[in-house]
């Protein structure tokens, strides 16, 4: 059995981030995904963004929404933090995450992106992060295309308390009326198997992204799409995601 559990952000500069994990047990991808172009902003500005996708081997295994405010505290760099939540239905995880982003003086096409993060699992999982990529996008006043890649870096903190997904009373469904036969000796009317507490590993990232931003005439806001892929290089281990944002510089 494979159990796939939610991630918050794609590592290459700032956005909604699922992770995922599996019975191999791979720690999340600490993704972050980059939603916008690469040009600074004017010294002082500062923006919303709402991101909300989908994440998993198959993009709709679970699902997220983050909130993350920008701030262009010089010229070349900007500042900013997320908050990130998401679920696969069962289990739930919370995140925050602090990032920078440095677009060179004389090419705005082109910039660096770094961070780290802190995520909580419902299990019990306390994971810290640190990424850091770099970005290309095609400035321009209709759409933005962009495209992001990186390494990231996911280091478990505390190790999970269980399992995920606790099991449910187990019914035998080929005959019903052994279930209530054995009621007396085992209420649940069969015997669930001891299930290990997973143990997890120090994983390595290697994230690719792609999409498009389109600013929205002169209203402030911005639409993205992002989709990308984490890969990793310690372990045979990949989660894929898709998201939408709007961002609102004021």
């Amino acid at each position: 059995m494979t159990t796939w559990v939610p991630t918050l952000g794609l590592a290459t500069a700032s956005s909604l981030s699922l992770f995922v994990g599996a019975c191999s047990r791979t720690l999340p991808p600490p993704m972050m995904a980059f939603h916008g172009d690469t040009s600074a902003e004017p010294r002082g500005a500062t923006s919303a963004m709402l991101v909300v996708g989908l994440a998993g081997p198959s993009f709709y295994d679970a699902y997220g929404l983050a909130i993350r405010v920008e701030h262009q505290d010089t010229t070349r760099r900007t500042i900013g933090v997320e908050l990130s939540g998401g679920s696969d239905g069962v289990e739930w995880l919370l995140g925050v995450r602090g990032y920078m982003r440095h677009t060179p003086r004389s090419h705005d096409w082109v910039a660096a992106t770094y961070g780290i993060g802190l995520s909580y699992l419902s299990p019990g999982l306390v994971t810290g992060s640190i990424h850091a990529g770099a970005a290309v996008s095609y400035v321009n006043d209709t759409a933005q295309p962009f495209l992001a890649t990186g390494l990231a870096l996911a280091v478990p903190l505390r190790q999970a308390t269980r399992d995920w997904h606790p099991p449910v009373p187990c019914l035998d469904q080929i005959d019903p009326l052994k279930t209530i036969l054995d009621a007396e000796d085992n209420p649940a009317g069969c015997i669930e198997e001891p299930r290990e507490v997973p143990v997890f590993d120090t994983e390595l990232f290697f994230v690719l992204e792609g999409g498009v931003a389109v600013p929205v005439g002169a209203t402030g806001n911005q639409l993205s799409l992002d989709i990308g892929v984490a890969r990793g290089l310690l372990g045979d281990n990949k989660v894929q995601q898709a998201s939408i944002a709007d961002r609102y510089t004021f």
